[in-house]
């Protein structure tokens, strides 16, 4: 889903104004990204938990070649 069709849902469900919606949309990602650098982990009541979870690294091949890449 991109933000321009999270934004059209939000305004099909509610009687707010599209650039409202926009300013809250930018404002819940700015601060989602601030309290993931700094705690690692945002609580988002009704939704979920957003976690920074690090992956080990891996080898990656090329399909068609099979070459490492």
């Amino acid at each position: 889903m991109t933000k321009e069709e999270m934004v059209e849902g939000i305004l099909r469900n509610c009687e707010v104004s599209k650039a409202n919606v926009e300013r809250f949309y930018d404002g819940l990602a700015r601060l989602t990204t601030k309290e993931l650098v700094a705690s690692g982990e945002m609580l988002l009541p009704g939704l979920g938990v957003l976690r920074v979870v690090t992956l080990k690294a891996r080898t990656a091949r090329n399909p068609k070649t099979g070459e490492t890449v």
